[in-house]
């Protein structure tokens, strides 16, 4: 109980932040939307297993709601969903209502020069083709997806982060950041990754930012068999602008990583981020990788994670919408890796304000490899065969519909 009640902690510290009611102010609006979608799908390996793969059809709906409120100086979503599979050949699959998702953000102006957002992402017990056929989007291949996809289906895994920013006068900007990952198996343990960052940026001209920043990291495991860790990272932070629809960031410095409870042991990685982004519409580009401090979502170590990203979106037209993306992440704690990557290409059409239909591929391929004793028990997929590749293609055509059911304004 006392895990589970952990991972509700940041879920209600940011409800609260973001729907306690603002100062009264003209335009402020609060809009209700009910979502519901649904898709006819094929895979090529239901089970997701390296051997013996096997196709099937499956139905998919997920269920649920979306909401947000805006003010002149916040605005604030929580989106809920629920999920259903039904599967021609493999009923003992079947499943309704236990798989769960939630997200929640917030970004508010709390002062002329200081900006907060706040933001939770909580997925329960959500099989493989529901996490990547879910929506009327393609999936992004993030490292918190792709680590999530790495895991066994019935885990629960809670992400929040929190950041402020603050200018202190033109030239300079400090910001700071708080986070917590949480993944607790089957058996009901919890792995956690705690998280604190801060960094100072000198505007040198219009375009470019540097600065320096230093990052922290808390890994604790519930398995004695693996040691509790911290990561120490200083780094050196630039943020470009060379042109209008241009965005460029990065920051660089080494990870010093030592064992807080069992053998005392340091390592010393190269740590780095860089992500561009390039939205010259009706296109929108954007690319990222690096090697940062990572929790192996559900397999009970913590190391380096190593990703990489590509997203390409194409507004043919107003309605019609072409994406495709990309994503890798290769997580490493000491012995062990456990690697997926993942691809996607897609179409979809608002046919009307609230029906919206699309087509879709993915391709997941995901392996690991060192000693199996080396992760926490329960927290692998089912069929999980060490050194061996689990390949899987999805097909799938659907509709989802989202309309406006309630709206209030209020000064």
């Amino acid at each position: 109980m006392k895990n589970r009640f952990q991972i509700t902690i940041p879920v209600i510290a940011i409800v609260l932040a973001a729907f306690m009611p603002a100062v009264a102010r003209a335009d402020n609006l609060l809009r209700l939307f009910p979502l519901l979608q649904g898709n006819f799908l094929y895979t090529d390996n239901v089970k997701f297993t390296p051997s013996n793969a096997q196709g099937d059809f499956s139905s998919n709906f997920a269920g649920g709601f979306y909401l947000d409120v805006t003010t002149p100086k916040r605005y604030a979503t929580l989106e809920y969903s629920t999920f259903a599979s039904l599967y021609l050949s493999h009923s003992n699959l079947d499943r309704g209502g236990q798989a769960q998702f939630a997200r929640i953000t917030d970004e508010e102006d709390i002062a002329p020069h200081t900006k907060i957002n706040l933001y939770d992402w909580f997925v329960r017990d959500s099989p493989v083709i529901m996490a990547v056929t879910s929506g009327d989007r393609i999936p992004e291949f993030t490292p918190g997806f792709t680590e999530f996809l790495l895991a066994n289906n019935h885990v629960i895994i809670n992400t929040f982060k929190a950041d402020a920013a603050h200018a202190f006068n033109q030239r300079w900007t400090g910001q700071f950041g708080i986070g917590q990952e949480t993944i607790s198996s089957e058996g009901g343990s919890a792995s956690t990754l705690q998280a604190a960052s801060m960094n100072l940026l000198y505007r040198v001209n219009e375009q470019f930012s540097i600065g320096p920043g230093y990052r922290f990291a808390d890994f604790i495991f519930p398995s004695s068999t693996q040691p509790n860790s911290q990561v120490q990272w200083p780094i050196a932070h630039a943020v470009w602008l060379p042109a209008k629809d241009l965005f460029a960031e990065g920051y660089i410095g080494p990870m010093v990583a030592y064992n807080t409870t069992g053998v005392a042991r340091t390592r010393v990685d190269p740590g780095g981020v860089l992500s561009i982004r390039y939205n010259p519409r009706p296109f929108h580009i954007a690319v990222s990788g690096g090697q940062q401090p990572g929790l192996s979502a559900g397999l009970g170590a913590g190391g380096v994670t190593r990703f990489g990203q590509g997203d390409f979106a194409w507004d043919i037209t107003r309605r019609i919408t072409f994406s495709a993306n990309a994503g890798y992440s290769q997580v490493l704690p000491a012995g062990v890796s456990a690697q997926l990557i993942g691809y996607s290409a897609g179409m979809s059409e608002r046919t009307t304000s609230w029906l919206t239909v699309f087509a879709r591929y993915i391709g997941l391929r995901r392996e690991y490899t060192g000693n199996p004793t080396a992760f926490t028990p329960g927290s692998l997929p089912s069929g999980t065969e060490f050194g061996r590749e689990s390949v899987a293609n999805y097909w799938a055509v659907g509709a989802s519909i989202a309309f406006e059911a309630f709206r209030w304004s209020w000064q």
